[in-house]
């Protein structure tokens, strides 16, 4: 089987991208896939304005990468080398999908094709539509969030399916769930003030260590709200955040874009899969969703937690007086997400939508997963 993977994180390199990439490379490994990669975004960002206006007078048929493609100059063109059996975009919202230019008419040397879009939200309407032309050479469309699902699908003709975030589970597995880790709390990306405060306050107090970010860069809009900035190696980045997380007691894990008040839909962010993957308990609020119900569905896999919480340094002294509960709650935590919220178990998803048999790489990755999630079941020896 000959696979194929199209990627932008030559270019796209905000560290709220890496968990995309994270997931790119895990299903490049089980797939034995051909990572094809982007560059040269200024000008390829000319020739989305190109198409935009060119696209509003082009009414008739034909497939959109072919005209996209007659737009741009031979030099950055980059058509397929030959036929795949599959062929997987992967993008971080709608406006880089004008990339897909440069292949030209690049669905006619693949037999399946699917796509998967981090994030679509209401608000990227109407002003990404003439993008979503590029949607319709795929089969099947994936987003990883809820809220655009319908409009994607009606405006494409084609299937669109929600699917969540994912994380390593391997990578974030913690390394001993009895021992009490270094870090008593983690707290990163966008946070509230007082909570943060709060922490620094116990941190201090009681001689702790409190992990938290501190570097946003300006050239972003809202930097400071995001709480962003960028990274030169998104798998690095990723190898850190999993140290620090599987390094941690608890964990502040919110909905997506917490510190916003106007939020069209609350979705789930890659806290909640990092943290449990990490075996960390976690602390703050979780959406309100049939989508969080349904992925998070067991006890404890988030303790609620205002987001501005002043007393926050009273919770978490009441759970360390509950041990076992603790223990409890970090093994369900890591056997939930190594058995359901692995990059492997949405590939598995994507094969099922498209008719495609899972690699024997895949099928070996599901039963490690089942094996250790299960392992964290039996009985523990004890030292004295």
């Amino acid at each position: 089987m000959k696979n194929l993977m199209f990627s932008v994180r030559d270019f796209a390199t905000l560290v709220g991208y890496s968990y995309l990439y994270e997931f790119e490379d895990a299903c490049a490994s089980v797939l034995d896939a051909k990572l094809l990669k982007l560059s040269h975004y200024d000008e390829l960002n000319f020739y989305r304005r190109l198409y935009k206006y060119a696209s509003r007078i082009k009414k008739s048929g034909g497939q959109p990468g072919a005209f996209a493609n007659s737009l741009v100059k031979s030099s950055l063109q980059q058509p397929l080398d030959g036929s795949y059996d599959f062929f997987f975009a992967t993008f971080n919202h709608v406006f880089e999908l004008f990339t897909l230019m440069v292949l030209g008419d690049w669905r006619k040397n693949c037999n399946k094709a699917a796509c998967y879009i981090t994030e679509v939200r209401v608000n990227d309407f109407p002003e990404c539509t003439y993008l979503l032309n590029f949607l319709r050479d795929f089969e099947h469309i994936f987003l990883g969030t809820r809220q655009c699902v319908d409009d994607v699908a009606s405006i494409t003709g084609r299937p669109c399916s929600y699917l969540p975030i994912s994380a390593d589970t391997l990578r974030f597995r913690p390394f001993d769930l009895r021992s009490r880790p270094a870090i008593e709390c983690a707290n990163l990306g966008r946070r509230s003030a007082i909570t943060h405060q709060a922490l620094m306050d116990y941190a201090q107090s009681h001689n702790l260590f409190y992990y938290y970010d501190t570097a946003s860069i300006s050239n972003v809009v809202n930097a400071k709200q995001q709480q962003t900035f960028v990274v030169k190696d998104p798998a690095e980045h990723r190898m850190l955040l999993a140290n620090i997380l599987k390094n941690s007691r608890y964990f502040i894990a919110n909905r997506s874009r917490a510190n916003e008040t106007e939020v069209a839909y609350s979705e789930i962010s890659s806290r909640f899969f990092e943290g449990a993957a990490a075996g960390t308990i976690m602390l703050g609020i979780a959406p309100d969703t049939e989508e969080f119900h349904q992925n998070f569905d067991w006890p404890d896999a988030v303790i609620p937690t205002p987001f501005d919480c002043p007393d926050i340094a009273d919770l978490i002294q009441s759970l360390n007086n509950q041990p076992e509960r603790l223990e409890g709650i970090r093994r369900q935590n890591v056997s939930q997400a190594m058995l359901r919220h692995d990059s492997v178990h949405r590939l598995q998803t994507i094969f099922d939508a498209v008719g495609l048999t899972p690699t024997p790489k895949m099928s070996q990755r599901v039963n490690t997963l089942q094996e250790i999630a299960h392992s964290l079941y039996q009985p523990q020896p004890k030292f004295e």
